[in-house]
């Protein structure tokens, strides 16, 4: 799953041209942006604020996946259609592990999959591969499944720790090693109860950017430039905490 995340390519570069989401003739669809693993994948050890979380959720959470116009801007509330909570009632066990609202003041789930289908759903779904509620939830849960993101830090000695940190270059590298080059960002320890910390920060989300075929690529440079100007990491030290059941 731009902030607000398939196929076996999944590290081509995305079209240089204007998009035809938004209806310019003789032009390619854009990139879309899986921020969250994504979609965008937050880490819910960070974003809960050590609150527990779903029981089957032991990896990134999903945040969204939204529509961008090759840059850090997009389309937003393209339709007037509402949320519908029956269209994905198949969905729903899976929608509330993986796509839970995980804050700690949250208002709760169905809220937050309104605002993402509302705000960003509306616009994926000029695609057809996302072109209806079911079709556009589905395919951000079958995206999440297939980019296994926690996997691959795990592959390179990343792993849930109240103890250790990592560098910013570790947690580049081991995505984009795998294949799924991410924008990183990071929160204050213990920013969600408002206490003030010296602690380093702590991961808050991985986004990865995927073309209109739902295939990941590089970011572009003003997508990234933005991620180091808001992504509050350090370099030298990040922490992942452990995620609380």
């Amino acid at each position: 799953m731009a902030r607000d995340t398939t196929g076996p390519d999944l590290f081509r570069q995305p079209p240089a041209h204007k998009e035809i989401i938004f209806s310019i003739p003789g032009t390619h669809p854009p990139p879309l942006s899986l921020p969250h693993v994504p979609s965008q994948c937050r880490w819910p050890g960070s974003v809960s604020g050590g609150n527990a979380v779903p029981s089957g959720l032991n990896g990134f959470s999903i945040h969204g996946l939204w529509p961008t116009n090759n840059d850090t801007s997009g389309p937003s509330q393209c339709t007037h259609e509402a949320f519908d909570e029956s269209q994905i009632s198949s969905l729903l066990p899976e929608m509330n592990v993986e796509w839970a609202s995980i804050w700690p003041d949250s208002k709760g789930n169905e809220g937050f999959w309104a605002h993402e289908w509302t705000k960003h759903g509306t616009c994926a779904a000029e695609l057809s591969v996302l072109g209806s509620q079911y079709k556009f939830f589905n395919g951000v849960l079958q995206l999440k499944a297939q980019l296994k993101v926690l996997d691959a830090l795990q592959s390179a000695g990343i792993y849930p720790s109240n103890s250790k940190t990592y560098t910013l270059d570790q947690i580049k590298s081991a995505l984009t090693d795998a294949q799924m080059p991410p924008l990183v960002f990071c929160m204050p320890a213990n920013k969600a109860d408002g206490a003030e910390t010296s602690s380093p920060p702590i991961l808050q989300a991985i986004e990865l950017c995927v073309d209109t075929s739902l295939n990941v690529y590089t970011c572009n440079d003003a997508m990234q430039k933005a991620a180091a100007s808001r992504g509050h990491c350090w370099s030298d030290a990040i922490g992942l905490p452990e995620i609380v059941h």
